[in-house]
């Protein structure tokens, strides 16, 4: 935050977290605060039932205060119950873990999140720490694998292959919404991205499929990233010519410098990009048609319902032919039925995946 509100109005925004978190030990006996580091703080509340409930209030407080600094204050609240005999080091640990999830969801939506854990992992390891070398150890070793999903035109054609990671921490293989989170808190996206990167150019080359993987906003930022994945790309470069990369909306909105970079080196190499989950934030970005994208990936809670709903339509219809007109390829994604999908493709959308679109395509 600091390079885009300045230092000064940082300390005041944390001054403002402060105020409110010290108001629950200052009412409620039994309660502590403490700042963990930078701008993570704790709340610890000395009864039962009660977490979930005090992080809605705390957000609302904050929701009145903060927003007088400007859109670029995002805050993540990880709210969790734990018994009180558990040692400290689960608490932490556990804390952690939610705290990890609620970031995760600020990242790809902005503004405030609350993420409440109802059902910890109670007894089993937790901590950044632990993550860093679980996820290091899983990319190192290539502990992972592609999950295929496809992206289907009007004729029910194959365009390409959504391919999310699963990734063996431990004893476990998990999803990405397991560990994505994990890997974000403990800043390690960069290495598990490149592992599935060359696990899709892998398959690409053996079967000739285009596939597409998900790439973390926050791995642009690592400085040994993009080198590291264009020496991957050259080193197959039929199979980078099948490759597709989806980054969130965000990395339009909020690190548009970082994605131009990315397409001015990869575009010569014949890797598409695009923007999943994309939706009305697009039309913030001033300067969408320099970013050098090939398609946009429309998010599903802005088409759900699209059949049944005028304004909705409308709305879609707007949106493809805004990005059209910067000859970007349009899809739509989690279609769930086939009435919203007759009506998608009404509105002219190049493709679609969801559960009826992979069901239908198993049919």
């Amino acid at each position: 935050m600091n390079a885009t509100l300045g230092r000064g109005a940082v300390d005041e925004v944390l001054l403002s977290i402060v105020t409110a978190l010290q108001a629950y030990p200052e009412s409620v006996t039994g309660c502590r605060v403490g700042r963990l580091n930078g701008g993570d703080f704790a709340l610890w509340l000395p009864a039962k039932g009660v977490a979930a409930e005090t992080a809605h209030a705390l957000a609302d407080a904050l929701r009145a205060s903060l927003p007088a600094f400007g859109p670029g204050v995002h805050v993540a609240l990880g709210a969790i119950e734990l018994p009180r005999d558990r040692p400290s080091s689960v608490w932490l640990g556990e804390a952690d873990a939610a705290l990890a999830r609620a970031e995760h969801q600020s990242e790809a939506r902005g503004g405030f999140v609350v993420e409440i854990v109802a059902d910890p992992g109670i007894g089993r390891e937790q901590g950044e720490g632990l993550w860093r070398s679980q996820l290091l150890e899983a990319a190192s070793l290539r502990r992972g694998s592609l999950v295929e999903f496809p992206v289907l035109d009007r004729q029910g054609c194959v365009l390409h292959l959504e391919c999310p990671l699963q990734l063996r921490l431990g004893d476990e293989m998990l999803p990405a919404a397991a560990w994505l989170p994990l890997a974000v808190r403990a800043r390690m996206t960069a290495p598990v991205d490149l592992l599935a990167i060359g696990l899709a150019l892998d398959a690409s080359a053996a079967d000739g499929q285009a596939r597409c993987i998900n790439v973390a906003p926050v791995s642009l930022a690592d400085a040994g990233f993009l080198p590291q994945l264009r020496e991957l790309l050259l080193q197959s470069p039929q199979a980078a010519r099948l490759l597709l990369l989806d980054l969130a909306e965000v990395a339009a909105t909020d690190h548009f410098d970082r994605l131009l970079e990315l397409g001015r080196q990869l575009r010569p190499l014949g890797v598409k990009l695009g923007l999943e989950h994309a939706g009305a934030g697009l039309a913030q970005v001033d300067k969408l048609y320099q970013a050098g994208l090939d398609y946009v990936k429309l998010d599903a809670s802005v088409l759900l319902g699209v059949a049944g709903e005028a304004g909705r339509a409308a709305f879609v219809r707007g949106m493809v032919i805004m990005l059209r007109s910067l000859a970007l390829k349009v899809y739509g994604e989690g279609v769930v039925d086939e009435m919203d999908a007759q009506a998608l493709w009404d509105c002219e959308l190049d493709g679609l995946t969801g559960p009826w679109v992979t069901a239908s395509g198993a049919g």
